[in-house]
């Protein structure tokens, strides 16, 4: 079994025909390729542009905010009624620390009845400690004014 002209012609028209095959397959693939970088680089230029339309306004929009803010220092310098802002500052503060003090005051009001719901048995046994004082000095009080009485009606039975 050799290999004659016959069949290296053969394997040749083979390879050549395979090898076609391969490049068109190859310029297929190129071709497709162009084709979505041409469809990116579309892409690309539209979001470049709109990016410069974007970049356009903000700029516009810093620009406008610099305005802004350089108008507001200027009328805060030269605000004709800064003198009425001042004085109306000054009075928040004087009414805020008269507040505080009052609040202050309420709050030291308040201190014994604190002292009274934190502990109500201490509270409890005061009242009923003053109570029992009560009736005592009044029992004492009725046995004096009772002696009392005896004396003067046994004196002017006499």
């Amino acid at each position: 079994m050799g290999v004659d002209d016959k069949d290296l012609t053969a394997l040749s028209n083979l390879i050549e025909e395979k090898l076609k095959g391969v490049k068109r397959d190859v310029n297929n693939g190129f071709r497709n390729l162009n084709l979505k970088l041409d469809n990116q680089k579309t892409d690309l230029n539209r979001i470049e542009l709109q990016t410069i339309k974007t970049n356009g306004r903000v700029t516009d929009l810093e620009k406008k905010t610099s305005q802004i803010e350089l108008h507001e220092v200027e009328h805060m310098v030269t605000c004709p009624q800064i003198e009425i802002i001042n004085e109306l500052k000054e009075d928040l503060e004087e009414k805020k620390a008269d507040s505080n003090k009052k609040i202050q005051q309420l709050n030291d009001d308040l201190l014994e009845y604190r002292m009274l719901k934190r502990y109500p048995k201490i509270s409890l046994a005061i009242v009923a400690i003053t109570c029992m004082l009560l009736i005592a000095g009044v029992f004492l009080t009725l046995n004096d004014f009772k002696k009392e009485l005896k004396q003067f009606y046994s004196t002017e039975q006499r």
